[in-house]
């Protein structure tokens, strides 16, 4: 657990390097919290998982909570490349291994956004861009984060909530593509209906950078919400 969370604690200085002060503040108080979080949720857990492998499927609503600008250019013209903001269908899939102490697991995702709509309006690379509708294009995005579930204790042991964070990495793609590191936290509960078999509700946020198709460009912050209902499966 303490490697983990030291592992965690490393990336998120490197990230910080580049990013201004804003990464400084921001996340090694997060890692501090992590680590108290684990330390509390091992201490407190007395819900021992009988089974040490899962996978899980899971359907939901992806909302990314603000637009993002990108621009694009030829030779003979610019296009502004808007990904709207809205609430889109993903789907997802996980796979988790618990770790020795009980109230830990690792789990390694992907979530699949199979349409987000995309506007491109008319740019002169040599001025501003102009209030002119090109057309509008469709992107996915695909995220997968490798993630540290923590499981405190419950009163209930047909109901476990958990907490997760982790890093990751989110592409888009319209025809054009980009791929950046994403954060991501989340919170979630487990009906468990049977030994093998629970159904998950989970919220989540990714927190990315977004720095635009061409170099040059400023940088974005994005918080990209999801929230699914799935399965879980356990196999040993």
């Amino acid at each position: 657990m303490l490697l983990g969370t030291s592992l965690l604690a490393a990336f998120l200085s490197l990230r910080s390097g580049g990013g201004g002060m804003m990464y400084r503040r921001r996340f090694p108080l997060a890692s501090a919290v992590l680590l108290a979080l684990a330390v509390s949720a091992n201490a407190l857990s007395a819900q021992p998982h009988s089974k040490k492998f899962h996978l899980g499927v899971r359907a939901g609503v992806y909302a990314p909570l603000s637009d993002l600008f990108g621009f694009s250019y030829d030779k003979y013209r610019g296009a502004q490349r808007t990904l709207r903001k809205g609430a889109y269908l993903s789907l997802g899939l996980g796979a988790e291994v618990s770790l020795p102490l009980q109230a830990l697991s690792l789990r390694a995702s992907i979530e699949y956004v199979p349409k987000i709509d995309v506007m491109r309006s008319a740019c002169d690379p040599s001025g501003p861009c102009l209030a002119v509708l090109l057309d509008d294009v469709e992107a996915q995005v695909l995220v997968g984060t490798a993630d540290l579930v923590i499981r405190p204790a419950t009163l209930s042991p047909a109901l476990v909530p958990y907490l997760l964070t982790g890093v990751g990495i989110k592409h888009y793609s319209d025809g054009l593509s980009y791929t950046g590191l994403t954060m991501h936290f989340g919170i979630g509960a487990e009906l468990v209906l049977a030994e093998q078999i629970g159904v998950t509700l989970e919220v989540g946020d990714y927190l990315s950078w977004f720095n635009g198709f061409d170099e040059g460009e400023d940088s974005q912050t994005q918080h990209d919400l999801s929230a699914t209902l799935g399965v879980r499966y356990g196999w040993f």
